[in-house]
């Protein structure tokens, strides 16, 4: 059984850090993306925020980070613009309630 359930195939140990950076350089080469600060890890940044986008919950992010703790899955979480608007009208529909409780 692999992954998730889904039968594909695992790894029994990990892939070495210099081969997966070079076929990461090799590809960025053939795309034609000329800038330096890319890497494998701009990837793993992009990956965590675009499941966060998607509504995936942090605890899964984390899980599929392979993080122990949350704390350091959260340095790969940068808010977009997206994501605090989503927050806010959220916050602002939870109010609404309360603002008549007030008002009495």
């Amino acid at each position: 059984m692999g992954r998730g359930g889904n039968e594909a195939p695992t790894a029994q140990k990990h892939i070495v850090l210099d081969s997966l950076q070079g076929a990461f350089r090799r590809a960025k080469f053939d795309a034609g993306i000329n800038k330096r600060r890319v890497s494998v890890h701009t990837l793993r940044h992009c990956y965590a925020a675009h499941l966060l986008e998607a509504g995936v919950n942090p605890r899964v992010v984390q899980r599929y980070l392979g993080h122990s703790r949350m704390e350091t899955s959260m340095v790969y979480f940068h808010l977009t613009q997206k994501g605090t608007e989503e927050a806010v009208n959220l916050i602002n529909q939870t109010m609404k309630g309360f603002a008549h409780d007030f008002d009495k």
